[in-house]
C-alpha cells in the first residue's frame, strides 16, 4: 500500500495495469526498467501496438503494402516532418510524450523484418534448399554471435534484427534436416519459452528477496541461481500448460460461442 504513498509509483502502477508508457526520455522502454513493477512487460507494449496494426491492415488486400507504408510513415516521414534526422537506433526520437515514442521508435521494424521473413519462407518453403539453408544458418548464427559478444552490436538493435530473421528463415527451411538431431529437452524449452519470459524476472526478484531475509552464504550464487532457474522451469510449464493452452483454448470457445 505505500506504492501510493508516491506519485511515480503510483504512476507506474498505473502503467503496469494499463499497458501504457509514461517516461519520454526512456527509449526504447518508455518506463522505469530498474524499480519499476515488472519491468519486463515494456516488450509487451511493442507487440500490442504492432498486433493492432497488424489486425488493421488485415483489412486491405495489399496488406503487406499497407503495413510497409505505415512502419515508413511513423518511423521515419512523420519525425522527419518534427525536425528529426532518421536513424535505425532503438534510443529513437527526442519526444514529448513517451506514447508518440513508442509509436515511433525503430524497434517495430523488427516486427516488420519478421513479416518479410514469414513472407519469403511461404514463397520458397517448396524448393529443395534444405542442405544448403542448415549452412547458411550456421553461418548466420556464427555471425550474429561474433557481433554481439564482440559488442559489435547490441541484443537489441535494427541492425543485428536482419540477420536474425533471415537465420530465423533458413534455420526453418532446413527443419527436417535437424529436428532428427534435436532433443525432446529444447522442444519442451521452446514449447515454454514465453511463459519462462514473463516469469523468470519476477520469481527471480521474489527468490533473491527471500535468499536475503534468510542471511544464508550457501544459498547465493551459483546454487542459488540453479534453484531459480528449475523453479522458473516448473512454473512456465504450467503456466503454458493451463494459461496458455487450456485457459486460452477455454476463452476461445466462451468468445465463439456467445
Amino acid at each position: 500500500m505505500s506504492i501510493f504513498h508516491y506519485e511515480d509509483k503510483t504512476q507506474d502502477l498505473i502503467s503496469a495495469i494499463s499497458f501504457m508508457v509514461y517516461i519520454p526520455n526512456a527509449a526504447p522502454y518508455y518506463m522505469d526498467i530498474n524499480h519499476g513493477i515488472y519491468p519486463v512487460r515494456w516488450t509487451l507494449n511493442y507487440e500490442f501496438y504492432f498486433y493492432i496494426t497488424f489486425s488493421i491492415c488485415l483489412l486491405f488486400k495489399y496488406r503487406f503494402a499497407i503495413l510497409s507504408i505505415w512502419c515508413l510513415l511513423s518511423v521515419v516521414v512523420i519525425p522527419m516532418l518534427y525536425g528529426n534526422t532518421p536513424t535505425l537506433e532503438t534510443s529513437g526520437y527526442e519526444v514529448q510524450t513517451a506514447l508518440y515514442g513508442l509509436l515511433s521508435n525503430p524497434l517495430i521494424i523488427e516486427f516488420l523484418i519478421g513479416v518479410v521473413t514469414a513472407l519469403l519462407y511461404i514463397r520458397v518453403k517448396s524448393l529443395n534448399i534444405e542442405n544448403a539453408s542448415f549452412f547458411i544458418s550456421l553461418a548466420l548464427l556464427s555471425y550474429i554471435c561474433y557481433v554481439i559478444s564482440t559488442g559489435v552490436q547490441h541484443g537489441i538493435n535494427v541492425k543485428i534484427a536482419l540477420p536474425i530473421g533471415f537465420f530465423v528463415l533458413f534455420l526453418t527451411l532446413a527443419e527436417n534436416k535437424i529436428k532428427i538431431f534435436i532433443p525432446n529437452f529444447l522442444l519442451w524449452l521452446g514449447d515454454i519459452s514465453f511463459s519462462l519470459y514473463l516469469i523468470h524476472l519476477p520469481l527471480g526478484f521474489a527468490f533473491f528477496e527471500c535468499v536475503e531475509k534468510a542471511d544464508n552464504a550457501l544459498m547465493v550464487g551459483i546454487p542459488y541461481a540453479l534453484i531459480a532457474i528449475c523453479l522458473s522451469l516448473i512454473l512456465a510449464h504450467f503456466s503454458h500448460k493451463y494459461i496458455e493452452i487450456q485457459l486460452s483454448c477455454w476463452l476461445k470457445r466462451k468468445i465463439f460461442s456467445a
